[in-house]
């Protein structure tokens, strides 16, 4: 019996032992993950903020990409009329040296017929 005491009694005391290190253990892992956790959320509160600052930062650079867009659809616009407007004189021009040549061929199939 006396035995079978010392052999519960060295159970109990290696069964402590390897408790005690299982939880320092566990506690070194939980220390190490948590401290990998809180590292990530400060990063992504880091990138939060900057998607943030980029998006109020297009807030306040859009009004002026706005204006000067219009600006430029103004240009186009003014460009674009002022050579429909060449191209019409261009067009009447052409028109009038045209019906010129007809009455030339006209004035030379007179005189050939006379």
């Amino acid at each position: 019996m006396h035995f079978s005491l010392k052999l519960d009694f060295l159970f109990s005391l290696f069964v402590s032992i390897l408790t005690h290190n299982f939880f320092q253990l566990f506690g070194i892992v939980r220390f190490i993950l948590l401290t990998l956790m809180k590292e990530s959320f400060l990063n992504l509160f880091v990138l939060l903020k900057e998607a943030l600052n980029y998006f109020f930062i297009f807030l306040k650079n859009s009004k002026t990409l706005a204006v000067k867009f219009s600006f430029n659809l103004f240009k186009l616009i003014a460009i674009i009329f002022s050579h429909v407007f060449k191209l019409l004189h261009h067009a009447s021009d052409e028109s009038l040296n045209v019906c010129v040549h007809l009455l030339h061929g006209l004035n030379i199939a007179v005189v050939l017929a006379i």
